[in-house]
């Protein structure tokens, strides 16, 4: 019986210690992607000409 708890023990401490580093990658990587996103805007929108308004191009 104490061979079993000490495997359900350790077996529990590794289980928890993957769900804390599995939870830090997911939320590096939402970060990341959210980076890269903004990111893209930024760069999106320098390089967008800004709309003349209220002037006629033809005149």
């Amino acid at each position: 019986m104490s061979e079993t708890w000490m495997g359900l023990i350790i077996g529990g401490s590794a289980l928890c210690i993957a769900m804390f580093v599995v939870i830090g990658l997911y939320r590096r990587e939402r970060t990341r992607a959210r980076m890269l996103r903004d990111l893209n805007d930024q760069l999106f929108r320098q390089d967008t000409p800004k709309p003349d308004i209220g002037r006629n191009r033809l005149n």
